[in-house]
């Protein structure tokens, strides 16, 4: 699960996967502000994963945060 998240996150951004990882920042390492490119990932995560996103609680400072809170959706 968490690959697969960088690698969308990495698309989203149009940055190296290499770049991403469970510290990235979205705004001080991939230069995410923009609440459009919130809402693109958000599309992403869901086609992918087949989960329903609450768009507020994306809204996250870190990869790996973003990465646990797919995880509380996505049935074990």
């Amino acid at each position: 699960l968490e690959q697969r998240v960088f690698k969308l996150i990495a698309q989203a951004a149009r940055t190296d996967e290499g770049k991403v990882n469970r510290d990235t920042e979205y705004v001080r390492d991939l230069g995410i502000v923009k609440s459009d490119m919130y809402f693109q990932l958000a599309t992403m995560l869901e086609a992918e994963f087949n989960i329903k996103i609450n768009f507020q609680k994306l809204r996250t400072r870190t990869i790996g945060e973003t990465v646990d809170y797919i995880q509380t959706l996505v049935p074990a």
